[in-house]
């Protein structure tokens, strides 16, 4: 493909939507052209739809919310599932905590004697 092919190209918005219409778009629009950009924005692609009867959208959303009880289901599945590890989880991360705390106590003593000792540069821990 050319350079300039390349450049006309629009590429995808990072949410996998089409472009939004840009000022080319609108022009072609103007003159009562099409553009892909211009027919794929969700007002046009909802335009296009056929009309849904009530009794199809009561059926449409009796299924989904059947699929979002099951959803519900799952996660306080998973939840149940994970509550019990909170206490486990808390204590290593406390456990953790003290180490490298006594670590850096431990450096910034061998910090102290070093400075006492010699008195420039540190090998451990820098400052």
């Amino acid at each position: 493909m050319d350079w300039a092919r390349q450049k006309l190209r629009k590429k995808r918005s990072p949410d996998g939507h089409p472009p939004s219409p840009g000022s080319m778009d609108i022009q072609i629009q103007a003159l009562r052209g099409f553009s892909t950009a211009c027919d794929l924005t969700p007002e046009e692609t909802q335009a296009k739809k056929a009309p849904i009867s009530m009794e199809e959208r009561i059926i449409e959303l009796t299924r989904e919310n059947g699929s979002m009880r099951q959803e519900i289901a799952f996660f306080r599945g998973l939840a149940d599932a994970l509550q019990p590890l909170l206490p486990v989880i808390q204590y290593h991360v406390d456990e953790l905590n003290s180490a490298i705390r006594l670590a850096n106590d431990r450096i910034g003593e061998a910090n102290a004697q070093w400075d006492a000792e010699v008195g420039t540069e540190r090998p451990i821990g820098g400052t």
